[in-house]
């Protein structure tokens, strides 16, 4: 069954770096095995993310992935 999964990375750790290029490499295997990715960069703006994860349209993600 296709998704639309979210992958978040990032964030403002000293582990951001390694969590982009897990994120990536995720992202790429779920649209490898056929799913819709949507990629999202964490920063310190947390209504962002809300935004991003509710978009008003009604066409979020089904499945959040942290990498």
């Amino acid at each position: 069954m296709k998704r639309r999964v979210a992958v978040l990375m990032g964030g403002w750790s000293p582990e951001r770096e390694v969590s982009l290029v897990s994120g990536k490499a995720c992202a790429e295997g779920l649209r490898e095995g056929g799913h819709e990715v949507l990629e999202y960069d964490v920063k310190r703006d947390l209504r962002a993310l809300v935004d991003f994860l509710r978009p008003a349209t009604g066409d979020g993600p089904e499945v959040v992935f942290n990498a």
